[in-house]
């Protein structure tokens, strides 16, 4: 840009030295040479000036010395003054690095001293003071508007300020934004733009410019990434790294469904399926050693990630099986029925649910109970409580023998103050029956559930019959059944996110490095590079761009 249209010094205190460098260069050449005859060129001029020695005195007018802004003290110097001033501290070289590079040209008593004052405090407070002055002759600044109409471009110059003293209607922005602006002429704001811009851009201009700086932080932050990471692999295409991805993450998905669902019908269909998940992988792996090569992806690359993906499924089915769905699909198959405290509990080993509650009396069969009294707990870090389920006909016997167990955790103390689920609850009458002897899950806990009984048998005189059923003693089995549903379909939910992450994260770095990639040929080196140039944002439209860069001769080469 012409010298006439550099920022001022007090916009961009700081410009680029090469750019004030080559203004100073055309202001020199512009003041010592003469004005070209008619036909010919400055650089012509330059030329014949140098052919004659340099010595153009004719219409030069008198040398006046540069002076340019010590950013030491801010005071304008010419070379000489500075080479005087730090001869003795610095080299000549270092003394000319510094006037070129660090020092700003002089341009007049109109620069602000940004070096003493580099917040331009005293030009604000004089702003500050000015507009004071004329707020408190004019408080509306209906001066203002009609005197400097240009400020206040965009706005309406015929509202009353008697009317709409705060201009809601016109569009005219506060005083404290009237005096954000009358600020932002010292500093550096745009003088022509309206009310509430800076460097006369608009709300939305700013906006976009914030989401620009965002989109280059992030830019910088994903080239520091791939720095980090390395070169990877030239040849990497988009396609094989969502086969890379995709692929594991399925059949990851596919074994864990095989364990959570399939389980529960057939456990040989679901060896007989596993086994099939984990030998396919294997045998690509095979292939790929004896030399079989096809396809955008490595067979050795991709079969590894899905025996990984295979034995984790396997590994998260059978966990998710014995916490979550094993107890699930038995409320889902087992019976159903009325009982009692007297009802053997041996009767009712297929039952999933057991109903001690009669709708009809609106209470329990046999005014059957859970007897909190006679709980107990056993202690091994959690507290593991057994309560027998009793009616009074069955306590008043000689031997109290108990059918049901309630049982919880961490809802007792050592002996009685049971308070699992709903046993307080007069209208509770429903048992949900505890798969295995275990809680929370049919294999969870069994032999501390066990102590807790003998511990009660011991202390209260009880005797807990052959086949007596442990149960969770709540109002609706309902509800329970639903809660352990939701259960059981977060812990799939979960199970697809973390395994998403882990194969997203072990593809990723496969098609990046390109593991077990061996290019056949160059061409298909190229139409993988042109595939990385595509996703960069390059565009390869038409003819390749690359073949045109490359002779045929270079297409035709034999593999490698």
């Amino acid at each position: 840009a012409p010298c006439s249209q550099a920022p001022a010094p007090i916009t961009d205190p700081f410009r680029a030295p090469a750019r004030g460098l080559a203004c100073r260069a055309a202001a020199l050449a512009a003041s010592e040479l003469p004005s070209p005859a008619s036909g010919q060129s400055v650089a012509h001029s330059v030329a014949s000036a140098r052919r004659s020695g340099g010595t153009m005195s004719m219409g030069r007018p008198p040398h006046r010395p540069e002076l340019r802004v010590d950013p030491e003290d801010g005071v304008p110097r010419s070379y000489d003054d500075v080479v005087k001033r730090y001869r003795a501290q610095y080299s000549e070289d270092q003394i000319k690095r510094y006037w070129d590079f660090e020092m700003i040209l002089y341009e007049g008593a109109t620069m602000r001293n940004v070096t003493n004052d580099p917040f331009l405090t005293h030009a604000q407070q004089a702003a500050n003071v000015e507009e004071l002055a004329n707020v408190q002759q004019d408080p509306f600044l209906s001066e203002r508007r009609h005197m400097a109409p240009d400020m206040a471009k965009g706005h309406d110059p015929t509202v009353d300020p008697t009317k709409d003293p705060f201009f809601l209607h016109s569009g005219v922005q506060s005083y404290g934004q009237t005096q954000g602006y009358s600020q932002g002429q010292t500093q550096g704001y745009s003088q022509g733009g309206p009310y509430g811009t800076m460097d006369g851009m608009p709300h939305e201009g700013r906006r976009e410019k914030f989401a620009n700086s965002m989109r280059g932080a992030q830019r910088h932050w994903t080239e520091s990434f791939y720095r980090l990471l390395g070169p990877g692999d030239p040849a990497r295409d988009v396609r094989s790294r969502s086969i890379l991805i995709g692929v594991p993450w399925f059949m990851f998905m596919w074994v864990l469904v095989l364990w959570l669902v399939l389980q529960h019908f057939s456990d040989p269909a679901t060896l007989g399926l596993t086994a099939i998940a984990i030998l396919v992988p294997l045998g690509m792996m095979f292939s790929w050693y004896y030399g079989r090569r096809g396809g955008p992806v490595s067979y050795m690359s991709l079969g590894a990630l899905c025996v990984f993906a295979a034995m984790g499924g396997t590994i998260a089915g059978q966990f998710g099986w014995e916490r979550y769905w094993r107890q699930l699909w038995w409320t889902q198959t087992g019976f159903r029925g009325p009982a009692s405290a007297e009802t053997p509990g041996m009767a009712m080993s297929d039952y999933a649910v057991v109903d001690f509650w009669d709708a009809v009396s609106e209470s329990t069969n046999n005014d059957t109970r859970v007897d909190f009294m006679k709980s107990a707990g056993y202690q091994d870090d959690d507290f593991y409580c057994v309560a027998p389920i009793l009616s009074p006909s069955s306590s008043e016997a000689g031997l109290v023998r108990v059918n049901f167990w309630a049982v919880g955790i961490n809802c007792c103390e050592r002996y009685g103050s049971f308070t699992c689920d709903h046993s307080r609850e007069w209208n509770a009458g429903a048992g949900v029956v505890v798969l295995g002897e275990g809680f929370p899950c049919p294999s969870c806990n069994v032999e501390k559930f066990r102590a807790a009984v003998t511990k009660a048998e011991s202390v209260h005189g009880l005797v807990s019959a052959d086949g007596a059923r442990f149960v969770r003693w709540v109002k609706d089995a309902g509800s329970l059944q639903a809660r352990m549903m939701i259960h059981s379909t977060a812990y799939i939910v979960l199970c697809s996110i973390l395994g998403g992450a882990y194969f997203s994260i072990l593809g990723w770095l496969s098609w990046y490095y390109g593991l077990f990639i061996e290019p056949s040929d160059d061409k298909a080196l190229l139409t993988a590079t042109e595939s990385a140039l595509r996703e960069r944002g390059i565009a390869v439209d038409g003819p390749s761009v690359l073949e045109t860069m490359v002779p045929d001769t270079a297409m035709a080469c034999p593999p490698r």
